[in-house]
């Protein structure tokens, strides 16, 4: 029996991109200025049993902008078990703000979906979804977060760099 697939990578990035909601929000965020472009490196490790797997994004938005990457794995029917096909996103989406103290004020979510890396049928999946405010100093990597699935070993962290580019 053979199995065909299909494999289709789609990778879109909106920059400065939020709705007039979001608007209204970020004139209520400490700024300073608002002429800076700030880098923010989001670092996703994936770690179950042996194997560790990770997954780095940027995006270089104007402060108080809102920067989105949208990256997708599709597969196709798997024909041996007659399954529709899968998509496996990885959604990231960044605000910064910097603030007068120095510090920048970084708004951030996530949503992730991981495929069972038990077999080959890609049927279980994990979902992670995640979203916080933190804050960061200028160029220094910061462990945002720690989870964990509820029925196995996996363990997913998230590591966030916002940089100011003067």
């Amino acid at each position: 029996m053979t199995r065909t697939s299909s494999r289709f990578v789609a990778i879109v990035a909106l920059c400065g991109a939020f709705s007039a909601s979001g608007a209204a929000a970020a004139q209520d965020r400490p700024s300073i200025a608002a002429e800076s472009n700030i880098r923010v490196e989001v670092t996703i490790t994936e770690t179950q049993g042996d194997e560790t797997k990770t997954r780095t994004v940027r995006v270089t938005v104007a402060e108080g902008s809102t920067g989105q990457i949208r990256s997708i794995y599709q597969k196709g029917p798997d024909d041996s078990a007659d399954l529709p096909g899968r998509n496996f996103p990885l959604f990231v989406d960044v605000t910064p703000h910097r603030r007068a103290d120095g510090k920048i004020l970084l708004e951030l979510s996530l949503e992730l979906t991981i495929p069972d890396r038990s077999n080959d049928s890609l049927r279980d999946r994990v979902q992670v979804a995640e979203s916080m405010d933190v804050f960061v100093e200028s160029g220094v990597p910061m462990l945002i977060s720690e989870s964990a699935d509820p029925l196995s070993d996996l363990k997913v962290t998230v590591e966030a760099t916002a940089t100011v580019l003067e």
